[in-house]
């Protein structure tokens, strides 16, 4: 190899020596860019944190003070008696007066609005004890079979017949014919109470208002086919 060619590599290399040292440098110099970003940054955020501290310590210190100054006034109150037949002497004696509401318990928030309740519930289990109830009784009935059929006879409340795993529906419509509020409660009695449901129960009505409340029976899948039935009972009271 010859001495040109030698020094041509050798200044090749160089050269890629150089751009690599020139690209690690400009990395560096980013790196400690951005770290001194993050430096500013965090030194910002802690004197914010700082000017918040002072100005909560601020407030606090404003709010101790009025405190102080409304609950532990001193005022002087003059005492006259007499302290011989021919003359009066005034004698003044220091006294705290403190404001009547300073003196009073405040109860906390949470138990007064536990107490409202309490309250409320109380009144209407009274006016629901006080008054006499109403019943109306409906018969149910449910077909569990190999086949879906339907029955819209109005006689009684016919969820049809359905196969076992199936889920027959349907609405009851409840209209309040009273002038007052009224609860209304709906039980199912029966064999077929076990697979019944009432999609809204323990309701108040309001006056000459109506609501339609859904009833549903489900079969299980290992249901045995046949007739099942139920009684319906709708309970409604008037609240005086």
């Amino acid at each position: 190899m010859s001495k040109a060619t030698d020094f041509a590599r050798r200044e090749k290399l160089a050269k890629k020596e150089a751009a690599a040292l020139g690209a690690r440098s400009e990395y560096l110099d980013a790196r400690a860019k951005l770290l001194r970003e993050k430096s500013r940054a965090k030194k910002e955020e802690i004197r914010g944190m700082e000017k918040r501290e002072r100005l909560l310590s601020r407030i606090a210190a404003r709010v101790s003070a009025k405190r102080k100054a409304y609950f532990g006034s001193t005022r002087h109150v003059a005492f006259h008696k007499k302290a011989a037949p021919h003359r009066k002497v005034a004698v003044h004696r220091t006294a705290r007066l403190l404001p009547f509401r300073a003196a009073k318990t405040d109860l906390p928030r949470s138990f007064i609005v536990l107490y409202v309740i309490a309250a409320m519930i109380f009144v209407y289990a009274v006016l629901l004890l006080a008054t006499p109830s109403q019943m109306i009784e409906y018969n149910m009935d449910l077909g569990v079979n190999s086949y879906t059929g339907f029955n819209v006879d109005t006689d009684a409340i016919h969820l049809g017949t359905i196969m076992p795993g199936s889920t027959a529906k349907r609405n009851l419509f409840i209209a309040n014919s009273n002038e007052v509020l009224t609860f209304v409660r709906i039980t199912v009695e029966g064999n077929l109470s076990q697979w019944a449901q009432v999609g809204d129960n323990n309701f108040f009505l309001l006056g000459n208002a109506n609501k339609t409340v859904s009833i549903w029976a489900t079969a299980p899948a290992d249901a045995a086919y046949g007739n099942y039935t139920a009684t319906v009972s709708i309970i409604t009271k008037r609240l005086i």
